[in-house]
């Protein structure tokens, strides 16, 4: 019976805190059900401009291409990201 209730309350009370951890904006649009069921069935990002999930959407920024490269790259470095691969 202990076991039953672990794996009926527990496991899933678990993967929200981890969710909820990573700071994963739940209330935001297309709300918590969807992106719950997203973020633990899932592992990839859309980023097609019609995009269900609006933080992952592609950027249009203002300038050049070598402007706009810097402040992208001061922005990675600024958030402590690293570049993987850049494909220009």
């Amino acid at each position: 019976m202990i076991l039953a209730a672990l794996i009926l309350f527990g496991i899933p009370s678990l993967l929200v805190v981890i969710v909820l951890s990573n700071g994963a904006p739940l209330l935001l649009p297309p709300g918590p059900v969807m992106r719950l069921s997203r973020y633990l069935s899932e592992n990839r990002i859309d980023t097609r401009n019609v995009n269900s999930f609006p933080e992952v959407s592609p950027i249009k920024l203002q300038g050049n291409r070598k402007e706009s490269f810097d402040r992208v790259m001061k922005a990675v470095d600024h958030l402590g990201w690293k570049e993987v691969k850049i494909n220009p």
